[in-house]
């Protein structure tokens, strides 16, 4: 059977342009469009909350979906009487630990359960996880999360001064572009929302002329990518000496590590904007103006820590990161464990703002290298050899045996053995002279089937030893 999807890629360019835009005319419809204006009045409302008001409202949402789970969510209803818990013993927030935490395989192996039987088929949608911890994982949102996630989406724009009449590059997963094509266009453009997708699967040394070209041309001011997606356009940009001024660049769904934001922002000579989400659960926090950290979007999901106990650690402690969701009734997640680590910072943003703090997620769990004396080393550490090496196209880590770990590389016509060397003792510095680390050079690296790119790939199973955490 012929996908909508594969008929729109094998369409011409032209086609193609009308078959987009049709597209993006129904998601932001009229009724959509009053939904969302709707809720971003009240989400504007709730940013002028006392800490404590914020917490009640938490409470007051916990409580309404706490009852739509065990009347009409059957996992939920089965586990709230095998634990006998009442949902009018929720009491609390800090009641919400009498429920076990929910693990990503329970979801996978349990959708039909999971799903509330109260929400007719044709008020749901089905979406999927980008499999980039592992295989995809199905689950249903609510009909009405695209008009609610738009509303967030804005309110975390308007932080930055991003305004409605303003205009915006996207980076992201979608194939908007067969794979197959040589010659731009490279994007497609949604007039409907002044917006420019921009092909993330294109992003060679031989097209990216064209985009800079393209970019200069439309004159965005923001970009919204994966990091790794604008990273190669910004670092393309800096190599041959060219800026373009915009008031922000807006980041999701992969680990913005310290060098990509160093040169993203010399390169747009503005600010990063991050936000933290999953498939799952799209606004869990998101980075205001005075990039103290990301705020919680506290109405949206109650965010918590946890130790290998499933306790709940003090701020600024590392941890499991934890969330119940409070926006969708189609698929309930009840302290569902993200696979995350993080932490509750403990000081208040100067904005003014009341939601919680945290620190920005700087990576998966999986994604972390486990050298052979059990040190637990994040990518964000794994950056500072590769800061130097001005010869490297494209690199990605990947630990197989935890004696050893293979470093692909694409490297541009300037590279030598120096290069070599100075990668190898700058990564023995980071990971111990215990580490075996093999390089080997590659003509690309391919991206998930959704566009993203995972730059540390560990396939060591283990348990976080936060004690000897390192990130």
């Amino acid at each position: 059977m012929i996908k909508t999807e594969d008929i729109y890629l094998r369409s011409p360019i032209y086609f193609q342009k009308i078959l987009f835009n049709i597209y993006a005319h129904k998601i932001t419809g009229q009724k959509s469009q009053k939904d969302f204006h709707i809720k971003l009045r009240e989400l504007e409302k709730y940013q002028c909350y006392s800490f404590s008001d914020l917490k009640a409202l938490q409470l007051e949402r916990l409580k309404i979906m706490v009852n739509h789970c065990y009347d009409n969510v059957p996992f939920y209803g089965k586990l709230f009487d095998e634990i006998k818990l009442k949902p009018s013993e929720i009491r609390n927030l800090e009641d919400l630990h009498r429920i076990p935490v929910l693990t990503r395989n329970q979801v996978k192996n349990n959708l039909s359960l999971l799903t509330a039987k109260n929400i007719p088929k044709n008020q749901r949608l089905t979406r999927n996880t980008s499999g980039t911890i592992g295989s995809p994982m199905f689950f249903f949102v609510d009909r009405k999360s695209y008009p609610i996630n738009r509303a967030y989406t804005w309110r975390y724009w308007n932080w930055a001064g991003f305004n409605y009449d303003d205009k915006r590059v996207t980076l992201q997963g979608r194939r908007i572009i067969n794979l197959e094509r040589t010659k731009p266009p490279f994007w497609m453009y949604n007039k409907w929302d002044k917006q420019l997708c921009f092909s993330t699967y294109h992003l060679s040394e031989e097209l990216l002329p064209y985009y800079v070209e393209k970019l200069f041309e439309f004159a965005p001011q923001a970009i919204d990518a994966y990091p790794s997606a604008v990273y190669v356009l910004a670092k393309y940009m800096e190599d041959n000496n060219m800026t373009h001024k915009m008031k922000a660049v807006f980041t999701s769904s992969e680990t913005l590590y310290p060098i990509q934001r160093e040169v993203v922002e010399n390169v747009f000579q503005c600010k990063i904007f991050d936000k933290y989400g999953l498939s799952e659960m799209f606004f869990v926090a998101t980075e205001c103006e005075e990039h103290e950290g990301l705020h919680l979007n506290m109405e949206y999901a109650i965010t918590q820590v946890l130790n290998e106990q499933d306790e709940p650690v003090a701020p600024g402690t590392k941890g499991r990161i934890v969330c119940t969701g409070l926006e969708n009734f189609s698929m309930p997640l009840i302290r569902y464990d993200t696979g995350d680590t993080g932490e509750i910072l403990p000081n208040k943003c100067p904005c003014g703002r009341n939601f919680s703090l945290m620190a920005p997620v700087t990576t998966k769990v999986e994604d972390q290298i486990l050298t052979p004396d059990k040190r637990y080393i994040s990518g964000s550490l794994l950056t500072f050899p590769f800061k130097p090496m001005k010869n490297i196209i494209k690199s990605q880590i990947v630990q197989d045996d935890i004696q050893h770990i293979k470093i692909k590389i694409v490297k541009n016509n300037s590279y030598n053995n120096e290069d070599s060397k100075k990668l190898l003792e700058g990564l023995h510095k980071c990971l111990g002279n215990n580490m075996k680390v093999t390089l080997e050079f590659v003509d690309n690296i391919k991206r998930t089937k959704n566009g993203k790119y995972r730059w540390v790939i560990s396939n060591i199973h283990r348990k976080m030893d936060f004690r000897k955490d390192n990130i």
